[in-house]
């Protein structure tokens, strides 16, 4: 079974990776990769979903899932360190899965946060990725998510446009192609919310050794 990086999340103050499961009235339902238990999270707790992060580079930024790939495609001799590796094994390890990685804004820290992600990930068997959506087909769905009985101008009239969808069942927050359904994808609700935030890895403070 493929994943689906969208509903793979690494949420504040819980260690390791969630897999979204369902949504409730009081948040939303996620089963940890580690041990399958599954918990609920409040939708203020912080949640990042795994394909919304990029990753800096000399000449601009990559998708993380980009860097799996890249870090996939590395000889079988080139072991991926652990997490609490020392920053000069963690340095060398990306200098040959991402050369080009920005030096001044790509911290150690976010190293051993990618590196733990990958390992997990390996080691669950969760390294076969979905293909994502072309640009063309996401920006069909974006237009499917209009709102119904929208008031627009044609010919100098104002037309009230009737059979579109209901505001809120597209997906121009990466839901379900032609409307999000509740239980399915958590990021249409949930980021109204507060819940579910991309981010990219950078703007964080230098850390020590970082």
């Amino acid at each position: 079974m493929k994943t689906d990086l969208k509903k793979i999340l690494s949420v504040s103050e819980h260690p390791g990776l969630y897999l979204y499961i369902s949504e409730t009235k009081n948040g939303i339902i996620a089963e940890a990769i580690a041990d399958k238990r599954r918990t609920c999270l409040s939708p203020r707790v912080r949640m990042t979903s795994l394909s919304d992060i990029m990753v800096y580079t000399e000449s601009g930024e990559i998708k993380l899932r980009e860097l799996f790939d890249r870090i996939k495609a590395l000889p079988a001799e080139v072991e991926v360190p652990p997490a609490k590796s020392e920053q000069k094994l963690l340095c060398s390890f990306f200098e040959q899965a991402l050369p080009d990685y920005d030096r001044e804004r790509f911290y150690a820290s976010h190293m051993k946060k990618v590196v733990e992600w990958f390992r997990q990930l390996r080691e669950n068997d969760m390294l076969d990725f979905e293909e994502e959506e072309g640009e063309e087909e996401k920006e069909g769905v974006e237009v499917k998510g209009e709102v119904e009985g929208e008031v627009k101008r044609e010919e100098g009239e104002v037309k009230r446009e009737k059979g579109e969808p209901k505001k809120g069942t597209g997906t121009k927050a990466g839901g379900i192609k032609g409307g999000t359904k509740r239980g399915e994808v958590m990021r249409n609700e949930v980021i109204k919310s507060g819940g579910v935030k991309g981010v990219r890895m950078r703007g964080e403070q230098r850390k020590s050794g970082g």
